[in-house]
Order: C-alpha cells, then sequence, then structure tokens
C-alpha cells in the first residue's frame, strides 16, 4: 500500500520515505526543504509538471524547461531521469487537454503499479502543481469533477496494494493553518 502525499509547501506529519518532484523550478524549491529536513534526496519525475507544458504567459512557442547542468547546479543533491537532456525536460508548445490526460494516466497508473508490488505501506510525496494535482485526485476517483488543488495545501490518499479495493482519500486541500483555526478544506476520510 502507498500512502501518497501529494503536496506543495510543508512537509506533513507522515515519515516519508521518498520524494518525487515536477521538474519545474518552483516545485524543485518547494521539494528542497522538505528532503533536507528528512535527509532524502528528491528524484525528478517528468510527468507530474504542471499542465499546459512549459510555456510563458499565452505565448504557443516552444520552451524547454531547465537545462540539466543547471538543475545539477541548483539541486545536486536531486536524483534526475534520463529524460533530464543536456538543452532541457520539456520540448515543444503548450500542451493539450489530450496530452494532459494521457500524462495524468501514466502517473496514477504508474503509482497503482508500483503500489501493487508492494507488501507493506510505504509513504512517498509528490510534490507538483495545482491544476495537475487536482486531475491526477480526479483521475484516483474516477471523476469528472474538479478538484481545485490549492498551492501550499496537502491531499492525503491511500493506494492499496489491490486497485480493486479503492483509494482511501484522508484530506483534499489541507492547508497548513495556525494552531486553532479550523481548517475549511478538510473532507474526513472518503473511498471510491
Amino acid at each position: 500500500m502507498y500512502h501518497l502525499l501529494l503536496f506543495s509547501s510543508q512537509a506533513p506529519e507522515a515519515t516519508i520515505e521518498e520524494i518525487h518532484t515536477s521538474a519545474m523550478r518552483r516545485a524543485m524549491q518547494t521539494a528542497q526543504p522538505i528532503g533536507r529536513e528528512l535527509g532524502i534526496s528528491p528524484q525528478v519525475w517528468i510527468d507530474v509538471h504542471e499542465t499546459g507544458g512549459m510555456y510563458h504567459d499565452m505565448e504557443d512557442e516552444e520552451q524547454c524547461g531547465m537545462p540539466r547542468a543547471e538543475i545539477e547546479s541548483e539541486f545536486p543533491d536531486y536524483s534526475l531521469p534520463r529524460e533530464c537532456y543536456k538543452s532541457g525536460w520539456y520540448f515543444g508548445s503548450r500542451e493539450g487537454h489530450l496530452g494532459i490526460e494521457k500524462r495524468v494516466s501514466r502517473v496514477v497508473r504508474k503509482l497503482w503499479t508500483d503500489a501493487s508490488l508492494l507488501n507493506e505501506l510505504r509513504v512517498i510525496a509528490v510534490v507538483s502543481h495545482g491544476t495537475f494535482m487536482g486531475r491526477v485526485v480526479a483521475e484516483f476517483l474516477g471523476t469528472p469533477a474538479k478538484f481545485n488543488h490549492l498551492n501550499t495545501s496537502v491531499t492525503c490518499i491511500d493506494l492499496p496494494a489491490n486497485e480493486r479495493l479503492g483509494v482511501k482519500v484522508h484530506y483534499v486541500n489541507r492547508v497548513p493553518l495556525n494552531e486553532g483555526e479550523a481548517n475549511v478544506f478538510e473532507v474526513g476520510e472518503a473511498t471510491s
């Protein structure tokens, strides 16, 4: 079973064993202090970048993401996949809806496959981006509903080894607040 934490800012209370992060700078910057605090080297996962790919404003011109040497210089402890090339990791113009759907499905399928191989609980964290995370949550739950995954929020989902048992959602969009404040985004427990 995976205890999957999807978040963008603060380390949750669980003991995280792996950190996967988008190759976009802001996600890697978020993963950096979490990895340092936990003594874990984050692993860059190309497929968990924000929807739309690499683009600036509304331009449709091609972008390529940070080159490998730049990532290695700014984030020397990170584990990089071979898809982080000398010239960058994203090649193309703005990603369309079909490309986003396929990528979300690949990520969810990989997480289910990895969870199915486990005989004990393993806690991983995925540091990504709001719109992408919302789509991942919807895909896990098998719903067309839209989830607005807020910046700095944490979502906690259990993936049992047997996919037919469904996911267990502990909370979505849990935003760390000051002591004593209500957390309006916590949804309690739900299963699919």
